[in-house]
């Protein structure tokens, strides 16, 4: 499961940063934005499988700050925060995630080989508990590694509702 995640997130990767990936076999669709927040679909071509993804980001010529969330029809999912390419060397990388002035949320998560996300995957607490102080916050706080931003939470609260609406339906389970 967290290798599959992390080749979502790779895509997401490409696609937060405007490129057009022809080596990818998966669709964007159903593209809502809502102030520094964008959901929308992600859909393979070759199985039509469905990843719903919710993004909050910033990003400047030079520095990205990214917190994204994924859920596919299958249960699986994550989420995953950005500070852009870091090299590297281990699989997993140390975070630090906070919005506004609640609970400090520390620990290792898997780091993508791409060197672009840290990804957490199969902890619904966390995804639930995240998910709710986004939607009621103003910034989001976070550390990858040793690089640092924060992301202002411009209509969260409706790219939130959007999001939960699209994946009401699936079951999440911890794994």
């Amino acid at each position: 499961m967290g290798k599959h995640l992390a080749g979502v997130f790779i895509f997401l990767w490409a696609a937060s940063v405007g490129a057009q990936d022809t080596s990818s076999s998966a669709d964007i669709e159903s593209v809502e934005t809502y102030g520094n927040c964008t959901v929308f679909d992600q859909v393979d071509m070759l199985t039509d499988k469905v990843s719903h993804i919710m993004r909050c980001m910033e990003s400047t010529i030079t520095d990205v700050s990214e917190i994204s969330f994924l859920v596919e029809d299958d249960g699986t999912f994550g989420l995953a925060l950005s500070k852009g390419v870091q090299f590297h060397l281990d699989d997993t990388i140390e975070i630090a995630v906070r919005v506004d002035r609640r609970e400090l949320r520390t620990g290792e998560w898997t780091y993508s080989t791409d060197g672009s996300y840290a990804i957490s995957a199969g902890r619904s607490a966390l995804f639930s508990a995240l998910l709710t102080e986004i939607a009621n916050g103003e910034r989001v706080a976070m550390r990858v590694g040793q690089e640092s931003g924060n992301v202002r939470l411009d209509g969260a609260r409706e790219a939130v509702a959007d999001f939960v609406q699209r994946i009401e339906h699936i079951q999440l389970t911890d794994y």
